[in-house]
């Protein structure tokens, strides 16, 4: 009997220990993750820059059938 509760002590070790890493893991992604949502946020909200001498028309729109 106390080979088996031996097994079970070492596969509870084992699952605490994974969880660990997983809990960091996962820690980081958030990190990570709340980094890019900022970068996006800023680059998709500034205003476009074009080439000197550079003048964007808006062309009208023509309807295929």
């Amino acid at each position: 009997m106390e080979r088996v509760e031996g097994f079970f002590e070492a596969k509870c070790r084992e699952l605490e220990n994974q969880v660990k890493v997983l809990s960091f893991d996962n820690a980081e992604l958030t990190v990570k993750s709340s980094e890019l949502s900022e970068r996006v946020t800023k680059l998709a909200s500034r205003q476009p820059t074009f080439p000197k001498g550079y003048k964007p028309t808006r062309r009208p729109f023509v309807k295929k059938d």
